[in-house]
């Protein structure tokens, strides 16, 4: 290609631009695709960034979003309700004016609390800001807002309730229903909304889940995605981006932080070597951990010996149990062959018995049949004796004559 300044034969445009051409269609056929097409046409190996750990950035100490102010919150509601269904049934104070004013002056205080509640409950979204649950705290964002604008928008009701208190007369309710009926809605939506705020911080907690940054963080060491589905709903892909570069930014202060910290902490070792500044002992604080962390050690060593121990004591335990049940079960036979040869017996006592019974009978029978045949023998005899004597007698009568 001719070039200004140059000499030389001037080349046709006509065959410059089809060789650019060519060289165009050899680089895409080439497999040179356009990086926003599929992620499938870059190639990343398997082994890469294998020494990476998929964790966080060390973000001060760890903390999570604490519950204690929305209870004590929550208590303190529950008392307001108290007081006022106590002075709506029961005549606590002697004049029923001093009610409203009374009433309209624990909102404006709740309105306060509910404001020192909201700064609270943001620094507890913050907490878990940091540790990176941003959709988390996103969801929290709302319900954190809403309890202080319901008591706002019905402290501006009472406003209007008590501004318009002097034509009373021509209203069928009174003022001070009406400032009872707007605190009651109030609170019973705080109360819903602080309901819903514990009810989503317990269950967070109670589930064991990587931050969600995680995914954004790490998102070059994943092999890349595809963009033909991406979706950008109302800005929600660019709101996403920007909390992640907000907390990106919160971990670079306290990086940079921590960096100017050392380096102010190297710079005293340094100038204490000159014996500019007292010395600090770093010798001495390595040592310590050092100590510490053999005495931890040390420790772990002696609950793993416990913990053998109590596992073996555990497995003798167990053989005992199983052994205990061996003898239980052959005592469970034993007293069931017993059972089934008391039964037996008992069958063949029956049997005896009866048999008994029936000989008995029989034998009863017999010597009354025995008793009786004696008899008549008997009866037979003293007629043959009774015989004899008669003919003896006759015969000596004969010889008598």
């Amino acid at each position: 290609m001719w070039k200004r300044g140059e000499t030389g034969p001037p080349v046709n445009l006509a065959e410059e631009q089809e060789s650019l051409l060519g060289d165009m269609q050899r680089w895409y056929s080439e497999g040179h695709h356009d990086p926003r097409r599929a992620g499938s046409d870059v190639h990343v190996l398997p082994d890469q960034f294998t020494d990476v750990v998929p964790a966080l950035p060390v973000y001060k100490v760890k903390q999570k979003a604490s519950t204690l102010g929305a209870c004590l919150y929550s208590i303190l509601l529950a008392f307001y309700v108290l007081l006022l269904l106590a002075s709506s049934l029961f005549r606590i104070l002697p004049q029923d004016k001093l009610l409203l004013p009374i009433t309209c002056s624990c909102n404006a205080l709740f309105l306060a609390i509910t404001g020192v509640l909201q700064r609270h409950l943001i620094a507890e979204q913050q907490k878990e800001q940091r540790e990176g649950y941003l959709r988390f705290s996103k969801r929290l964002e709302w319900i954190i807002q809403l309890p202080f604008a319901v008591f706002a928008f019905g402290t501006a009701g009472l406003l209007l309730v008590v501004v318009w208190q002097p034509i009373e007369s021509q209203q069928w309710v009174t003022s001070l229903f009406l400032v009872r009926v707007l605190v009651l809605v109030e609170i019973v939506l705080t109360f819903i909304l602080i309901g819903t705020y514990l009810r989503k911080v317990k269950r967070h907690h109670a589930v064991e889940r990587h931050p969600d940054v995680m995914n954004s963080l790490y998102s070059a060491l994943n092999p890349p995605a595809s963009l033909h589905n991406a979706r950008h709903n109302d800005g929600g892909l660019a709101e996403q981006q920007a909390v992640l570069l907000h907390y990106q930014q919160d971990n670079l202060r306290y990086l940079s932080e921590e960096i100017l910290r050392l380096q102010e902490t190297l710079s005293k070792f340094d100038r204490s070597q000159d014996g500019t500044t007292p010395q600090v002992d770093v010798v001495h604080l390595l040592a310590a951990r050092e100590q510490e962390l053999r005495a931890v050690t040390a420790e772990r060593d002696q609950l793993l010996a416990e913990l053998r121990l109590a596992r073996t004591l555990i497995s003798e335990r167990d053989e005992d149990i199983l052994r205990v049940r061996t003898i239980n079960d052959q005592y469970v036979e034993e007293n069931q062959r017993v059972r089934a040869m008391l039964d037996e017996w008992s069958s063949r006592t029956a049997k005896l018995e009866i048999a008994l019974e029936a000989e008995r009978l029989a034998n009863a029978d017999l010597h009354k049949s025995i008793y009786e045949q004696l008899n008549l023998e008997l009866e037979a005899s003293v007629e043959f004796v009774s015989m004899m004597e008669g003919a003896h007698e006759s015969e000596s009568s004969v010889l008598d004559s």
